[in-house]
């Protein structure tokens, strides 16, 4: 390359530095991937509470953890939201995913009366309602510990939007996320269902941020 030009020379240059950088982010991509998704992940120490509320969404995952932090007596009373129900299910197709969820519980060893459901008028279609009805709920029982279970990839999110809302209460929130049944932290990137996810969650918390939640 000795009789190349300077431009040349320089091309030359900057597409080996390009290659270099290619290699060493496809070398490194599994520890960098899990830091992207990490950022989103928030964890606190979980003491004695009030109420655990159960997020809707995932039913693989949330209500058993729910349950699970109910049987070694983080709070005595699980809390959920009822989510919208869609015309499938209002039309008799489908159960009300929050009834699934509260059966998951009581198989898993929460007893009824230990549960109480949400009822928002026309139900729940987003975290920021959900964190509408805590609101109302804190209001009325005074509880002042909140244990909120959701997937490790919605917990900053969630944990924004429920602080925003019951701002004012005295109420704090505690979040004790759980992974996703189909993908992880660690390998989110390898399913479409983790792709998917983890990127409507970066454009959602962007939301968040830019109109307050």
């Amino acid at each position: 390359m000795s009789g190349a030009s300077p431009r040349l020379r320089r091309a030359g240059g900057i597409l080996l530095a390009l290659a270099v950088v290619a290699l060493a982010a496809y070398a490194l991509r599994a520890p960098l991937l899990t830091g992207v998704a990490r950022l989103l992940t928030v964890r606190d120490p979980v003491s004695r509470a009030e109420l655990i509320l159960a997020l809707g969404g995932e039913l693989n995952t949330r209500p058993f953890h729910a349950a699970e932090l109910y049987r070694r007596g983080v709070a005595p009373r699980v809390v959920l939201v009822r989510e919208r129900s869609g015309p499938a299910v209002e039309a008799g197709f489908f159960p009300n995913r929050t009834d699934v969820a509260v059966r998951i519980l009581r198989r898993a060893g929460v007893p009824a009366e230990a549960i109480t459901v949400l009822e928002p008028p026309g139900g729940a279609g987003s975290t920021a309602d959900e964190a509408r009805a805590l609101r109302a709920y804190v209001l009325r029982s005074g509880a002042r510990r909140v244990v909120v279970v959701t997937n490790s990839y919605h917990s900053r999110r969630a944990r924004m939007a429920l602080r925003r809302g019951t701002r004012g209460t005295g109420a704090e929130i505690l979040m004790s996320p759980v992974p996703a049944w189909a993908f992880s932290e660690r390998d989110w990137w390898q399913s479409e269902d983790g792709v998917i996810a983890y990127f409507n969650e970066y454009l959602k918390l962007a939301f968040y941020l830019l109109h307050g939640g």
